[in-house]
C-alpha cells in the first residue's frame, strides 16, 4: 500500500520544522567589501560587493534574497542580489554577490560584512530597460522590507523538537519504497522525476553504491539547494545548472559537512 497525499504533507511541514536545525546548511555567511562598477548607485541602489570569505553556505540559486547585514556590530535590513548580472553583462561567467544595504551611506571598502540570508524573493533576470528595473527593485525592497519587519518583531515559533521523533521521521524517509521515496522528492523539493533520476544517478556515478548513503546523500543536496527557495515554486535549474550545483555542493559542502 502506497503513502496517501496527507503522509506526505505532514512529512513536507516536518521538513520546514527541521530545516534550521541541519547542521550542515547554514544561512549566514562572511565577505569581504570590493570595489564595482558602481552601477547600482547611478540608479539609486548603491551595492556593497562582496568577495566570500565563507563559500559554502550562500545560496545556491541565483536571485533576490532577503537579508540581515551585520556591520561592525550593528544590524541592518537589506536585499542581495546573486547571479551574473544579465541587464549589464553579457559574457559574466562568476557569480556576483552583491548587497543593497537599507539607510546605509558609509564608505566601507575592504570592510567585512556577515549576511545572514532570510527569504528568497525572486530568480535572477534580464529587464528590456532601465525604468522596468528600478521599479522591480521598488518591489523587491518593499517585499525584503515587510518580510524582515515581520521577522524581527515575531519571537522565535520553533522549539527543539526531541530528537527520537527526527530520528523516526528519517528513518521513515530513507527506507521508502523506490517510486514514494522520488514522490516524496517531487511533493518536498519541488523537483520533477527527471532532476530526481540526474541527482540520483550523478550520485551512483560518484561512488555512492549503497542506496541508503545515496538517499542520505540526494536528501542533503537538495535540501541544500533549494534551503532559501519558495516551497510554493518549482526548481528550474536552466541549462547545466544542476551539473554546476551538484559539483560545487560534491567539493564545498558534502566533503566539508563529512569531514
Amino acid at each position: 500500500m502506497g503513502f496517501g497525499r496527507g503522509f506526505y504533507l505532514i512529512l513536507k511541514q516536518l521538513r520546514r520544522y527541521f530545516m534550521n536545525r541541519i547542521p550542515d546548511i547554514q544561512t549566514t555567511f562572511t565577505g569581504m567589501v570590493i570595489r564595482g562598477n558602481q552601477v547600482g548607485r547611478t540608479l539609486g541602489f548603491p551595492t556593497a560587493n562582496l568577495s566570500l570569505q565563507s563559500k559554502a553556505n550562500f545560496p545556491a540559486l541565483n536571485g533576490v534574497y532577503s537579508v540581515f547585514v551585520k556591520y561592525q556590530d550593528e544590524q541592518f535590513m537589506g536585499v542581495m542580489n546573486v547571479g551574473v548580472k544579465p541587464t549589464f553583462e553579457s559574457e559574466m561567467r562568476e557569480k556576483i554577490f552583491e548587497v543593497h544595504i537599507f539607510d546605509f551611506n558609509k564608505t566601507i571598502y575592504d570592510e567585512m560584512l556577515e549576511v545572514e540570508v532570510c527569504q528568497f524573493i525572486r530568480n535572477e533576470q534580464k529587464f528590456g530597460s532601465i525604468k522596468t528595473m528600478i521599479r522591480q527593485l521598488n518591489k523587491d525592497c518593499s517585499t525584503a522590507k515587510e518580510y524582515l519587519n515581520e521577522l524581527r518583531d515575531k519571537t522565535k515559533k520553533l522549539k527543539q523538537y526531541p530528537s527520537s521523533l527526527q530520528d523516526k521521521k528519517h528513518e521513515m524517509i530513507i527506507h521508502m519504497p523506490d517510486l514514494e521515496f522520488a514522490r516524496f522528492c517531487d511533493e518536498t523539493y519541488g523537483v520533477n522525476r527527471g532532476i530526481y533520476n540526474t541527482v540520483d544517478k550523478w550520485f551512483a556515478d560518484h561512488q555512492v553504491s549503497n542506496i541508503v548513503k545515496r538517499r542520505e546523500s540526494i536528501l542533503h543536496f537538495l535540501d541544500w539547494v533549494t534551503f532559501y527557495f519558495p516551497e510554493a515554486k518549482r526548481v528550474k535549474f536552466g541549462s547545466k545548472g544542476l551539473s554546476e550545483q551538484l559539483e560545487h555542493f560534491l567539493y564545498n559542502v558534502r566533503n566539508k559537512a563529512l569531514a
